[in-house]
């Protein structure tokens, strides 16, 4: 196994279908987010079955998706503020 992997683990999703690898330095609530994250790629966003297949109450899984949605949000609308402040910059280079 290369250096700096935390051995895999599997979920009972689907036969043979493995969560994957989470690196060393991760964070619990990076890893928590793509735990998350894919096992409700895998029920089709059906947060009860993901709940269930992680061993976790219905409310903390759609707390979790709720946040990460949130998140999600205000990055996106950080990005877009940065992009309207290049432009207003470079409109105003143009017209100096």
């Amino acid at each position: 196994m290369a250096a700096g992997l935390v051995r895999p683990w599997r979920l009972r999703l689907a036969r043979g279908c493995r969560v994957g690898t989470i690196r060393r330095g991760t964070t619990v609530e990076e890893a928590e987010k793509g735990l998350i994250l894919r096992t409700l790629e895998h029920t089709r966003n059906n947060k009860t079955r993901a709940a269930e297949i992680l061993g976790i109450s219905l409310k903390t899984c759609t707390i979790s998706s709720r946040s990460m949605a949130r998140r999600r949000k205000k990055r996106r609308e950080r990005r877009v503020a940065g992009e309207k402040a290049q432009r207003q910059a470079m409109l105003e280079t143009c017209l100096a």
